[in-house]
């Protein structure tokens, strides 16, 4: 009875067609943008065992002459970069770039469970 209101093939067709996350980057605070990272370009998250290797340099924002590095919480590609802002003051939550991370088997059925289940 409950499966008559679940559409599966809709469900499966969406991560057929596009099995990536989008993830998007903000500015963390006011301050002025220099991007580190291409468009298209490869970028891994955090590694080690405690999470101790940051990951790849995604852009430095100076506030009050301090700069400070933003590096990538997730692995993927720079599928689009805010260049209009590059070398600008902006404010907190401006977004800046967005990841493009591909999802593995278990990303995609925890996300396809979540989905079903909270129907």
């Amino acid at each position: 009875m409950a499966s008559d209101s679940i559409h599966f093939d809709e469900i499966l067709s969406k991560y057929r067609s596009d099995p990536y996350d989008y993830v998007d980057m903000f500015a963390v605070h006011a301050g002025v943008v220099h991007f580190l990272v291409d468009d298209e370009a490869e970028v891994q998250g955090v590694s080690g065992e405690w999470h101790h290797r940051p990951g790849s340099p995604l852009y430095e924002i100076t506030r009050e002459r301090n700069p400070k590095v933003i590096t990538s919480k997730t692995n993927g590609t720079v599928s689009s970069l805010n260049k209009e802002v590059e070398g600008k003051f902006v404010e907190a939550g401006t977004k800046l770039l967005t990841i493009r991370h591909p999802l593995k088997k278990k990303e995609i059925i925890e996300a396809i469970l979540q989905e079903v289940l909270y129907l």
